[in-house]
């Protein structure tokens, strides 16, 4: 067991631009966040709905003594909004990134809504955390179909699934948080959004200790009550109030990706966080969600013995966004393979290089799994390591747009985690880091079995 400490906490602001805004302390709003956040000392914080631009600099402005590095947005060179996310951090990320979701409805098409990441490693931490903050699509806008919104979302989830993928590792372990728009009391949507997002862990309901503003009881995790005081005419309601926290949607999560992860991440408690603005009157009409990991679990320790065979098959990929210019993408992969001892073998007469049919009209947000995907393997001991490399172009009748290569690589640890998961019959997909060129973003998907 390896003792570490992270805290994470997240906040729906709701600060809407100007006229927009529901509530009625926007400054005290804004000191209230502040000392909330200096009170609680988390490690990271990542707030969402930070659309008005000024607002967003007082937050910043206000605990960059604590957090000195932090990202915003995510934004494109587009007439959108921004996505409105603000992303700190204590310590320094040694990886920064950005996606913009590409599916949406109604209201949420005039801002850039998406994906932050941080890379970091606090003091202790045996490997860096991959950390995710994210504002999805809202189920029923004012304006538009609730059925082409729930649409969006899902494909929002599935994008998030992908980024996550992309931006993760086997051998670090992963976090993503914030207001994923799906009421967790409702079943079916609940177990919808868990599958598009491939099966993470949910980590209020595995948090040996969960509480309500810090205080014990049978909580359940409302972070968007019926209850609340923040809009013009909701009367004061002191914190403590036993009607708090007992009705309404559970909007905002922290979801852990130790499924299919070496490391698997412990948590000892999570908490629904009520700040206040003034006595009885919230910053923002969702509480805050805080969670604490206080262990990572080792891989399990397996006999050294040699490596017979390692299978590398490019199964598909995921466009999270076409590449710029006019119509859709015409995209085809290649699979290359090497390793310290050892050379890799295909169906093609070159050794170590695979290439994919080509996939016509690929539009952002679509997936596509290869009739023949382009398959590699080594039939010895690879030495300590193997090196995954995927090259991927866009066809174009002058010249080609170029995506990547990028490198996955895997030690010898990490493959003899694979030889467990293949020997229990779990095969897991993994992504290659994310594939771009000329604004495009793909994220080939592979499947690798050790034996």
């Amino acid at each position: 067991m390896h003792p570490v400490r992270l805290v994470v906490f997240q906040q729906n602001m709701g600060f809407l631009p100007g006229p927009f805004y529901k509530g009625t302390e926007r400054e005290a709003a804004i000191a209230g966040l502040v000392a909330g956040v200096r009170a609680l000392q988390p490690d990271v914080v990542g707030l969402s709905e930070c659309f008005d631009n000024s607002d967003r600099a007082a937050l910043i402005e206000g605990l960059e003594d604590l957090y000195p590095h932090w990202l915003e947005g995510p934004l494109e060179p587009d007439f959108n909004q921004d996505g409105g996310l603000v992303l700190m951090s204590r310590h320094e990320p040694s990886a920064r990134g950005q996606s913009v979701y590409r599916s949406w409805e109604a209201e949420d098409g005039v801002t850039d809504k998406g994906i932050l990441h941080m890379r970091i490693q606090p003091p202790a931490f045996p490997a860096p955390i991959d950390l995710f903050l994210s504002h999805m699509q809202n189920p029923t806008p004012d304006f538009g179909s609730d059925d082409d919104a729930q649409e969006a979302l899902e494909d929002q989830q599935r994008h998030l699934r992908a980024y996550v993928e992309a931006c993760g590792h086997i051998s670090r372990p992963a976090l993503a948080f914030g207001d994923l728009n799906v009421d967790g009391f409702d079943e079916p949507l609940y177990v919808r959004m868990m599958e598009n997002l491939g099966g993470p862990v949910d980590v209020w309901t595995i948090a040996d200790e969960r509480t309500f503003n810090g205080r014990q009881g049978d909580w359940v995790g409302v972070t968007f009550d019926r209850e609340r005081c923040f809009k013009e005419g909701e009367e004061p309601l002191p914190a403590d109030d036993p009607a708090r926290g007992v009705r309404g949607p559970r909007l905002d999560y922290a979801l852990d990706w130790s499924t299919s992860r070496r490391w698997k991440a412990r948590y000892s408690k999570a908490d629904v966080v009520l700040l206040e603005s003034s006595p009885g009157k919230q910053v923002s009409d969702h509480y805050g969600l805080t969670v604490e990991l206080d262990e990572l679990v080792p891989p399990e320790r397996w006999m050294e013995r040699p490596f017979h065979r390692i299978t590398v098959i490019l199964e598909g990929f995921h466009c999270l966004k076409e590449t710029a210019g006019i119509g859709r993408d015409e995209v085809r992969f290649g699979l290359s393979c090497g390793s310290q001892a050892g050379t890799f073998e295909g169906a093609e007469p070159e050794k170590g290089w695979v290439r994919s049919e080509q996939v016509d009209r690929v539009k952002s947000g679509s997936t596509h799994t290869f009739a023949e995907p382009p398959t590699l393997e080594l039939r010895e001991d690879p030495g300590e390591f193997v090196e995954i490399r995927v090259h991927g172009w866009e066809i174009d009748k002058v010249v080609d747009d170029k995506l990547g290569p990028e490198i996955l690589r895997l030690d010898r640890a990490d493959l003899a985690w694979l030889r467990h998961e293949t020997d229990h019959q779990r095969f897991h997909l993994f992504a290659t880091p994310l594939l771009t060129g000329r604004w495009g973003e793909y994220v080939p998907r592979l499947r690798i079995e050790v034996d």
